[in-house]
């Protein structure tokens, strides 16, 4: 296994959210009931005629100065200041894929594009 080495990132700032409408995705895994009444929801409600209406996933990455926040989870680039002489430098200054990954539940938690900004919708 290599080394850590420190590496002088330049990241662009960006911001952007991505939506993504779950019933259609629910139903096509055999998912129907609890979109009808037929949906029993007694462990969130004493309500009998309960069911749920809609679901969604929303998720929102911003990266500025401040470093990264992905909804929930957050990376801080962090600087310290006993640099070695040369670092590599890693300069972002085209389209990029990223990743978060969780170390601890060994897990991407989000993956997307950077495209240039003027023609990111």
């Amino acid at each position: 296994m290599a080394s850590p080495k420190e590496i002088d990132i330049s990241l662009p700032k960006f911001e952007f959210e991505q939506n993504l409408e779950l019933v259609p995705i629910l139903r096509k895994l055999g998912i129907n009931s609890l979109f009808d009444h037929t949906a029993n929801l007694s462990g969130f409600s004493t309500e009998t005629s309960l069911m749920f209406g809609d679901a969604k996933h929303v998720a929102k990455i911003k990266v500025d100065e401040e470093g990264s926040t992905a909804a929930a989870a957050t990376v801080v680039f962090s600087f310290r200041s006993a640099r070695p002489a040369e670092p590599t430098k890693f300069e972002c200054n085209h389209p990029f894929m990223f990743l978060i990954y969780d170390n601890t539940a060994k897990a991407v938690l989000f993956t997307g594009i950077y495209r240039d900004p003027k023609t990111q919708k």
